[in-house]
């Protein structure tokens, strides 16, 4: 193989290589916001149980 040809192959391997990467990332990123949202949700639905918990106390 000429070395243009093995250049242009490196290269093409290089950005595909950068694209997935980044793809893992974004993923990643998106995983990690919806746990976030989850975790928030579930310490809110905590918190309002305690809350009426005490309320009921107060009744």
């Amino acid at each position: 193989m000429s070395n243009k040809i093995k250049s242009l192959l490196y290269f093409t391997c290089f950005v595909a290589t950068c694209i997935f990467y980044y793809q893992m990332e974004q993923k990643n990123e998106i995983e990690n916001q919806i746990v976030k949202k989850e975790v928030n949700a579930s310490n809110s639905k905590d918190i309002a149980k305690v809350a009426s918990e005490d309320m009921a106390g107060f009744n």
